[in-house]
């Protein structure tokens, strides 16, 4: 039984979730681009962040010892507050760092749930598309008389 109508059917139902699964397909692809795009954005960031401290921690270090040197003032003293700056630096960092990796966990995160949220529309339009060949198909035996 493969008359042409038959075969029109079949083949726009065939057509249909195809056209579904490309799409889905096409929208993964994008929404991993987006992701890799903003968690290049967020890497560049955090490099800016971490620099910036860098240079914070180096001038505050620097003020200190020239404070230091202008008031004679040496030894452990001078050496607890360079060794403080360079903690609150790394303190910093390691939070900078915390920051940019849940940055990149959520970006990840988000992405996926655009795939699945993708893929589940994909599956539904497939369902649909083979509910309604299946409908047409029974009209088209009624039409014809055979059903």
């Amino acid at each position: 039984m493969c008359e042409p109508t038959t075969i029109a059917i079949v083949a726009g139902a065939a057509l249909s979730a195809g056209t579904a699964v490309y799409a889905a397909d096409q929208s993964n692809k994008a929404a991993v681009e987006a992701a890799e795009r903003e968690q290049d954005q967020i890497d560049d960031a955090a490099a800016d962040a971490k620099n910036e401290r860098i240079r914070e921690a180096r001038a505050a270090r620097a003020t200190a010892r020239a404070a230091a040197a202008e008031a004679g003032v040496a030894g452990n003293s001078v050496s607890a507050l360079l060794m403080d700056a360079t903690m609150q630096a790394g303190m910093d960092i390691g939070k900078i760092e915390h920051n940019r990796a849940n940055g990149i966990a959520s970006s990840a995160a988000s992405a996926k749930a655009s795939q699945r949220i993708n893929n589940a529309r994909a599956a539904g339009q497939v369902v649909q598309s083979a509910y309604s060949g299946y409908t047409n198909y029974q009209d088209s035996l009624k039409i014809q008389g055979g059903g």
